[in-house]
């Protein structure tokens, strides 16, 4: 069901010594998860879906999430980039017409044109 939502957190970019397919496919093989389910082609499919409130992918970057979902009455859409590389928000939105996941993916993109 869509509805009103509004969230509070930042998005830390992770540092990989690995290629982030192998990154990823390390980090489910940690959590539990041996094997590929069958609707997931790749580690990275299979991160995004298994962990989809903790990471998001841009690109060839992965971003950990610290989120905290708020109640509050109006619409809210701030991201700020801090000096770390990381990226602070609060975010409040009809879920109806977009997501969070949708909404980080377009400030991060539009800050990297900048």
């Amino acid at each position: 069901m869509s509805q009103t939502e509004i969230h509070q957190g930042c998005i830390i970019p992770v540092k990989t010594e690995s290629p982030i397919c192998l990154w990823a496919e390390g980090y489910c093989k940690m959590n539990g998860i041996a094997e590929l389910q069958i609707f997931n082609d790749t580690w990275i499919d299979q991160l995004t879906s298994s962990f989809y409130e903790k990471f998001l992918i841009v690109d060839d970057q992965i971003w950990e999430i610290e989120d905290t979902e708020l109640d509050i009455a109006d619409d809210i859409v701030e991201v700020e980039k801090e000096a770390n590389g990381s990226y602070s928000y609060m975010l409040k939105f009809y879920s109806g017409g977009t997501g969070l996941l949708e909404l980080l993916e377009d400030a991060v993109r539009k800050d990297k044109s900048i």
